[in-house]
């Protein structure tokens, strides 16, 4: 799933307090619970950009070099070169101060598998599949890369059906590619809380076993 947003002001946009307060009313009437990740970035794709930057000059100065010889062009083999390395080199300088760069020229199924993974290394490190009754979810969103998703834990996905999430995140990115990103998390709390409270409502041994905080990486 795809989002997008403001990235240099998401901290000014990103109230803490008003998701965290979200997340606790949402949790009162479930098992459920719910935690809320938000990342700049998943990855930085320097190496995965230059990589792909070098493969596309290679192949780029084998074309180019067919056709001068196909057109008869006398170019001395230094000039070609020099100019094929100078190129090279100018696209790394600008790929090395310009992430917009990095992140045009990276595929969109790779930083959508390297978000997926970012996001589950979050849903494991904040202990979301150590709840006693295994019905925790994670809301994530990596800006930069224009992702979202919900990940949600075992008992869940065994009763929910996926496209409820699938719903859920696409007006998360609604809201973000607007620029309340507050306002895609406030209103993905709720609609999650509802939909936990509906196949799990809260009983009398209910803990709250996860922080009503968003977390931001």
């Amino acid at each position: 799933m795809v989002m997008q947003t403001n990235s240099a002001n998401h901290t000014n946009i990103l109230q803490r307090d008003q998701i965290g307060a979200a997340i606790h009313a949402a949790e009162k009437s479930t098992n459920g619970e719910i935690f809320a990740v938000f990342a700049k970035e998943s990855d930085n794709y320097f190496f995965i950009s230059f990589f792909i930057w070098t493969v596309a000059i290679f192949f780029t100065s084998i074309i180019a070099a067919y056709g001068i010889h196909w057109f008869w062009h006398d170019v001395p083999l230094h000039y070609f070169t020099s100019t094929v390395l100078a190129i090279h080199l100018l696209g790394l300088f600008y790929l090395s101060i310009l992430p917009q760069l990095r992140l045009l020229i990276t595929p969109a199924a790779i930083k959508n598998r390297i978000c997926h993974a970012n996001a589950v290394r979050q849903f494991l490190a904040q202990d979301i599949n150590h709840t006693k009754k295994r019905t925790g979810i994670l809301l994530f969103i990596s800006q930069a890369e224009h992702y979202a998703e919900v990940i949600s834990d075992i008992k869940i996905v065994e009763k929910v059906p996926a496209e409820i999430w699938n719903d859920i995140v696409k007006g998360m990115m609604t809201k973000a590619r607007e620029g309340h990103l507050t306002e895609a998390y406030v209103d993905a709390i709720k609609k999650s809380g509802e939909v936990l409270t509906h196949y799990f409502p809260r009983n009398a041994t209910t803990e709250n076993e996860l922080p009503d905080h968003i977390i931001e990486i």
